[in-house]
């Protein structure tokens, strides 16, 4: 095999590692939507919004469960998944 050859192959094997990371993390974030579908709702509220002071993310939430207060600062913005159901009870 030649230089060409080699770079090529090495080229499709990196296109194809980066192809199923990109797989694996779309399908991660279906099956977390389509987990959450079956969450009940609860009360929460927004401590902070979205306000982007140089770029950064300046967020804060709390929500309560069984009257057991649970706060965070990480929002997570899967995909909208618009075509799952919700179940209904």
């Amino acid at each position: 095999m030649d230089s060409e050859q080699i770079a090529i192959q090495f080229t499709g094997v990196v296109l194809l590692l980066i192809a199923s990371w990109l797989l694996i993390m779309h399908v991660r974030n279906w099956i977390f939507a389509k987990q959450s579908v079956t969450w009940p709702t609860c009360q929460g509220v927004i401590n902070k919004g979205v306000s982007f002071k140089y770029t950064v993310l300046d967020f804060s939430y709390e929500y309560f469960v069984n009257d057991k207060a649970f706060k965070g600062s990480n929002p997570y913005f899967a995909g909208s998944y618009k075509g799952m159901g919700r179940k209904t009870e």
